[in-house]
């Protein structure tokens, strides 16, 4: 029995993101889906960092994809892709500036 896309939709439906609590398919993290024989690629792209939950992400969905019938290998390749957000329009662009950290403190009061 081949495997199918749907199987391996289906499967990553079953995963939840735990930043987002969406699952990897809902979020559209889940990208490159490649099936060759018994062997399947993917990867996950997540739009936060992540460096310290990639290695449990990447063993969480390696593992879901192994339990599909006829599946004998996975390789899933978790990583980073923040998507920078669109300014104003009309407004110049900064180009020295990348990012903007807002901070407040919440006392109340003027």
């Amino acid at each position: 029995m081949s495997i199918t896309n749907e199987q391996i939709l289906n499967a990553l439906r079953e995963l939840i993101d735990p930043v987002t609590d969406q699952n990897y398919v809902e979020s559209k993290a889940a990208k490159n889906i490649v099936i060759d024989a018994s062997k399947i690629t993917l990867d996950i792209a997540l739009g936060y960092p992540c460096k310290s939950l990639t290695e449990a992400i990447r063993k969480q969905v390696v593992d879901r994809l192994m339990k599909i019938a006829g599946v004998e290998h996975v390789a899933a390749n978790v990583y980073s892709r923040i998507v920078s957000h669109s300014a104003q329009r009309g407004v110049k662009l900064n180009p020295n500036i990348k990012n903007i950290i807002a901070v407040a403190s919440g006392k109340g009061g003027v």
